[in-house]
Parts: C-alpha cells; sequence; structure tokens
C-alpha cells in the first residue's frame, strides 16, 4: 500500500511532500519494504548514530535505498568495523557517505583498508 509509506517519509522521516516522487522514482521497490524495517532504519540513524533529522532527510532522499537496510544485519557490522578503526564520530562519517552503511565488512570495507595499509 502506498499511503502508509508516503505518511512514513513525511512524518517519519520530515520529508518534504515535494521529494516524495523524485524518491520513489529512484526507488520504487520503496513500496516492498516493511514500514517497520524503515522506522528500525530511522530510529539507528537518529538514536544510534545520533544523526540529525535535517541530515536523515537528505539521506533518504539521496540513497532511499539504505531504508531497505537491516540495521542489525548490515548496518551493525559497519559501525562495529568503524569504531575498531578508531573513526569517532560515525554518525558525520555517515551523513557524509551514507551508502558506507550497505557496505560489506569482509568483501569490500576490510580488503580496501588492507590495500591501503599496504600501500601506505
Amino acid at each position: 500500500d502506498i499511503e502508509p509509506r508516503i505518511s512514513f517519509l513525511l512524518e517519519k522521516v520530515k520529508m518534504n511532500k515535494a521529494d516524495i516522487p523524485r524518491v520513489i522514482q529512484s526507488f520504487p521497490l520503496l513500496f516492498a519494504i516493511p514500514i517497520e524495517r524503515m522506522e528500525r532504519v530511522v530510529d539507528f540513524l537518529r538514536n544510534e548514530l545520533l544523526i540529525q533529522n535535517a541530515d536523515i532527510v537528505k539521506i533518504a532522499r539521496a540513497f532511499p535505498s539504505l531504508l531497505g537496510l537491516e540495521p542489525e544485519k548490515h548496518m551493525r557490522s559497519v559501525v562495529v568495523y568503524m569504531k575498531e578503526l578508531g573513526i569517532q564520530n560515525i554518525g558525520r562519517f555517515v551523513t557524509r557517505l551514507p551508502p558506507v552503511l550497505g557496505y560489506d565488512v569482509q568483501s569490500n570495507l576490510s580488503p580496501k583498508m588492507d590495500y591501503l595499509v599496504s600501500k601506505m
């Protein structure tokens, strides 16, 4: 159903009405994502990473596919890895590079970091 998801974007994410068509056009699978999952993502960004509402709107507008990730399955391992690397303000990092939350640590982030460390 379309209406509950649009209401979610407007009320929970605080997205502007004018942004909704572009978000849906760029990620039509949004209509297949359970609202409960999207709520968990927004809560994770807001409560765990302390990302401000205005930045959550920007993230959801630019990368609506992040709303479909499972925080415990996908995002948590990235956050743990970033902490292990010594990144202090992960919320700020994610605000600047939101797709990082969807990267796989073992197949993507760790090999790239290993390569960079070996070349320095």
